[in-house]
């Protein structure tokens, strides 16, 4: 059994590609049309977030005033509270973001204005070491270091003390000069001191 294919005459092909070229031309005009009114509103023409003074414009044309980078940063010395790993635990409030930037601010000495501006940018590029500034709120829970890890070396190899209390005066000041000899040896030993 053979199937018959419908043979269309040269004139209703003319008419179908017209129709159909029409409405290409029709989705194209309102694509192009979508694309510019998404285009204005949100304002992603203007290409520079900075005002005149560095500073980045809070408005409603430039909505990313904290993009991911700078979030992260406050994040890993401790002026932002980490994120959780899922999408909804890492939104921020402008607020909170305002005052991770003063705090950042006040630590590098510069005008806390809490805006990111091209002072504020500058001292986030600055080099430093990777250890958080401030205690973020889980590591208030841990453990403190009492040292820190700088890479400087204390250069000098005497020291000198006291005591200056009135209550050894009961003890024999021979032995407590024993004891402090004996606590101080077994800390040179270990110092290099």
């Amino acid at each position: 059994m053979r199937v018959k294919t419908p043979v269309l005459s040269e004139h209703k092909i003319k008419a179908r590609h017209k129709v159909s070229g029409g409405s290409y031309r029709q989705v194209s005009v309102l694509l192009v049309i979508v694309i510019f009114l998404v285009h204005c509103v949100s304002g992603s023409g203007s290409g520079n977030d900075d005002g005149e003074d560095g500073t980045r414009r809070l408005n409603k044309r430039s909505p990313r005033l904290y993009d991911d980078d700078v979030q992260s940063y406050l994040s890993k010395f401790g002026y932002l509270a980490p994120s959780s790993g899922s999408q909804i635990g890492n939104l921020r409030t402008d607020s909170q973001l305002k005052e991770a930037v003063r705090n950042l601010q006040r630590f590098g000495n510069i005008p806390a204005t809490g805006v990111m501006d091209k002072t504020t940018l500058a001292l986030m590029e600055k080099p430093r070491c990777g250890l958080p500034d401030t205690p973020t709120p889980l590591d208030r829970r841990r453990r403190r270091r009492r040292y820190i890890l700088e890479g400087r070396k204390w250069d000098h190899t005497d020291i000198t003390w006291s005591l200056r209390t009135e209550r050894i005066r009961n003890y024999d000041p021979g032995r407590i000069r024993a004891e402090l000899q004996r606590s101080l040896d077994v800390w040179s030993k270990h110092s290099k001191l």
